[in-house]
């Protein structure tokens, strides 16, 4: 299921494609796709970014090299490239479990909050 396993994201995730989040041509929805990179990104973040400081999207981007059919496999693997005081960046890679085609490609840019002082 998608969304089960994406209720609480780890830096490899696997996950399957519905029907419910299929386009009009048979293949994984771009928007979805996005979805979990983004959330699998955060999760890779997270890892190297005390709780208390909040993160800030500031940057995405996705390449769409193919589409994931009805009922496939997928694995959602997330890297951190660099992580310094104020920013960290995360790659993300979303490959087919069987073949282990790459599909998409997604890059985050994640800007570290200074703790509110209330």
């Amino acid at each position: 299921m998608i969304w089960g396993s994406l209720l609480s994201p780890s830096p490899n995730t696997l996950t399957t494609v519905l029907p419910p989040f299929v386009n009009y041509y048979g293949g994984l929805h771009g928007g979805v796709a996005a979805t979990v990179a983004i959330r699998v990104a955060t999760a890779c973040a997270r890892t190297v970014v005390a709780e208390e400081k909040p993160l800030f999207l500031g940057e995405q981007s996705i390449s769409y090299l193919s589409a994931a059919s009805i009922n496939a496999e997928l694995v959602v693997d997330g890297t951190v490239l660099r992580s310094g005081r104020n920013i960290t960046v995360v790659s993300i890679e979303i490959r087919l479990k069987q073949t282990e085609k790459l599909l998409y490609t997604a890059q985050a840019t994640f800007y570290h909050l200074p703790p509110s002082k209330l």
